[in-house]
Formats: C-alpha cells, sequence, structure tokens
C-alpha cells in the first residue's frame, strides 16, 4: 500500500463433478486384448458399475481364457472408480481391482490389477491398462 493504492489477490477453485448424463449407461472397453462390458446407474445420488470381463492368461503358461469375472463398484462423484474384480472356478480364485477416471465426454481409461491363486500352482499376479466408451 504505497501513495494510497491497494492490491488485491484473488483465488478461483473450479470444481467440475461428472455429469450423470455423460456416465450412465452402457459401456464398452477392452483390456488385455479382450473386449468387456459393463452398466453404470445412478441409485440415489449413487454411481454403481456392474459387468463383466474377460481375460487372456495364456502369457503365463498354459492356454487360458478367464471368462464372466465379475466387475463390482462406485464411480466418485469426481469420475474415479473404485471397483473389485472376482471369481471362483474349479479351485481357482481370482481377485483384482479396476481403477481409472470417467470422463463427460463418453469415455474412460485406467488400470486394472488381478492376482489367480489354486492350491497346486503358483500365484499368477497381472496387471493391465484398460479404456471403454459409453455406448449412445
Amino acid at each position: 500500500n504505497t501513495n494510497g493504492l491497494t492490491t488485491v489477490k484473488s483465488k478461483y477453485i473450479t470444481y467440475l463433478p461428472i455429469d450423470s448424463s455423460g456416465i450412465t449407461g452402457h459401456w464398452e472397453g477392452e483390456t488385455l486384448t479382450r473386449p468387456f462390458s459393463f452398466d453404470i446407474t445412478n441409485v440415489a445420488g449413487i454411481y454403481v458399475i456392474s459387468g463383466t470381463l474377460m481375460i487372456d492368461i495364456s502369457m503365463v503358461g498354459d492356454s487360458m481364457i478367464v471368462q464372466d469375472i465379475v466387475i463390482a463398484g462406485l464411480v466418485k462423484s469426481d469420475g474415479t472408480i473404485d471397483a473389485t474384480l472376482s471369481k471362483q472356478w474349479e479351485g481357482f480364485t481370482l481377485q483384482g481391482t479396476l481403477d481409472g477416471i470417467f470422463l463427460n465426454s463418453g469415455s474412460a481409461e485406467g488400470s486394472c490389477g488381478l492376482t489367480i491363486t489354486h492350491k497346486d500352482l503358483p500365484t499368477i499376479s497381472l496387471g493391465a491398462t484398460w479404456m471403454a466408451e459409453r455406448q449412445e
């Protein structure tokens, strides 16, 4: 404050919540060279994700494609996803996570991590990226 002049500083914070019209609906994606699909619904203000995933784990040994892996979780208000992956079959247990972000433009991307166990075999751990688009 010199010669009667005053300086004012302003800081603007912009918060962009996800738009339900841009995120709810049926989605088609791909990971580990396999397609997968899921739906996002808005239940009482909470975005719920549900669907199935198919992966090819032939790269770790025997030829094996695991189908119908359950995707279940939530999409947070900032568009980030917090979901789990799970399946049990013939003595195998698969568990994992699906992380990423959904954009109002109708696209999404992220990563997934999987651990497959069987009492007679070594544990298999995999990681991959995924991407998806909302279908009209």
